[in-house]
């Protein structure tokens, strides 16, 4: 079967079933590289496994994107990724201008270090696990 794209179907992707009330049923197959996500553990025949996806979260290619294209690292089993954030900042204080008289404080410009501790989160991105397959 052809399509006006230029697409095309093989017999095994696309059956057309003529039943005896005069009704019609038609029924696509999975495209070639079509990749599907299943709940089982093993590969049916025909599928091969998706391992370039094993432990990645699946986003839409943007445009002039780079198809399999991945960051960070993959997740291993139920794994909750966290993540802690720590750094410093310095400030500057004027006492002058901090309401001293400039007797007491001679403009004494000086600065304080503050330290922020590490924080840690425990936002979790939620997830479920299936098993990626490629159509042959």
């Amino acid at each position: 079967m052809a399509f006006s794209n230029g697409s095309t179907l093989t017999q095994t992707e696309f059956q057309l079933e003529h039943n005896s009330d005069g009704t019609h049923k038609a029924t696509v197959g999975v495209p070639q590289n079509g990749i599907l996500h299943i709940t089982g553990t093993s590969v049916p025949t025909g599928y091969t496994e998706d391992t370039a996806g094993r432990g990645f979260v699946i986003v839409g290619l943007v445009a002039s994107g780079t198809a399999a294209g991945t960051v960070g690292t993959a997740f291993t089993n139920l794994q909750n990724k966290t993540h802690t954030h720590s750094g410093s900042t310095t400030a500057s204080v004027d006492a002058t201008a901090a309401g001293g008289s400039g007797t007491n404080f001679s403009r004494d410009i000086h600065t304080h270090a503050v330290t922020i501790g590490n924080a840690s989160t425990s936002d979790v991105l939620a997830y479920i696990q299936r098993l990626g397959i490629v159509k042959n």
